[in-house]
C-alpha cells in the first residue's frame, strides 16, 4: 500500500496530465470485502486522504 501511495504521489507531479487539484473524483467500490458497506477500515481511505491533500473534490 505505500509503495502504491508513493507512486501516485509521483504521478501527481508535473506534466503528467491532468492537475488533481480542483478535479471531481469518483470513488467506486471503497469497501474492502465484497458485500460489505461500511468503509470505516478499508485501505482505500489512505488513497482517499492523499487525492484530498492534494486539493481533488471525491464522490464516495
Amino acid at each position: 500500500m505505500m509503495q502504491m501511495l508513493h507512486l501516485m504521489r509521483l504521478s501527481f507531479k508535473g506534466d503528467a496530465g491532468r492537475p488533481v487539484k480542483g478535479s471531481r473524483i469518483a470513488i467506486l467500490g471503497a469497501g474492502y470485502k465484497p458485500g460489505v458497506g461500511d468503509i470505516r477500515e478499508s485501505p482505500a481511505l489512505k488513497i482517499l486522504a492523499l487525492l484530498s491533500t492534494l486539493g481533488a473534490v471525491i464522490d464516495i
